[in-house]
């Protein structure tokens, strides 16, 4: 179980990741590593949970990964991980929605507030993760398809009840529409 990619609107600190993690999958704060770069870090038996965090640009500058060391540790999804987060710490975060569109992610505010939203492709290619303010076709005169900008928000009472805008992509080959079936649990 990897956690990973999560985007947050501010920078945390060491404590307040060691401070969740430790809370969520009940282990001290001795047994967590937290690294900038996983690849340059020599294994050590005594970690039970290892955290990369790095900088980023734009409105969601700070993005973390987890990953679990010890296969006696909870199952922990991302949904439960950045709702704590949120509801901890005030933030909003940005998870996939794994959708083969790489732009389009899931809003989380609070455990009530989920919606979808669509990063700037542009300021994306310089790593800067920043929402879309204008719908695409404004950016890209070809495009067909209305994606939901950072003002339109698709949910509604009931979570992850979302709604896609159009039924497919015209004008990018293989990518896929939003898929409902995927994001109801």
């Amino acid at each position: 179980m990897i956690l990973s990619d999560i985007l947050i609107n501010r920078r945390l600190t060491d404590s307040e990741i060691e401070t969740a993690i430790a809370k969520l999958f009940s282990v001290s704060k001795k047994d967590i590593l937290i690294v900038d770069d996983f690849t340059e870090v020599e294994f050590d038996p005594s970690v039970r949970v290892l955290c990369e965090r790095w900088i980023a640009g734009g409105d969601f500058p700070f993005v973390f990964s987890i990953y679990p060391q010890d296969s006696n540790l909870p199952s922990i999804n991302i949904d439960r991980l950045v709702e704590y987060l949120c509801n901890t710490f005030g933030l909003q975060c940005l998870i996939s929605d794994d959708d083969l569109n790489p732009f389009s992610m899931i809003l989380v505010q609070n455990s009530n507030i989920r919606k979808r939203v669509v990063l700037n492709p542009i300021r994306f290619d310089e790593h800067e993760y920043v929402l879309l303010e204008q719908p695409l076709r404004d950016i890209f005169p070809n495009w067909s398809n209305d994606f939901i900008t950072k003002n339109d928000s698709l949910y509604s009472e009931k979570m992850f009840d979302f709604v896609p805008k159009r039924e497919s992509i015209s004008n990018f080959g293989n990518i896929t529409p939003w898929r409902e079936d995927k994001l109801k649990t």
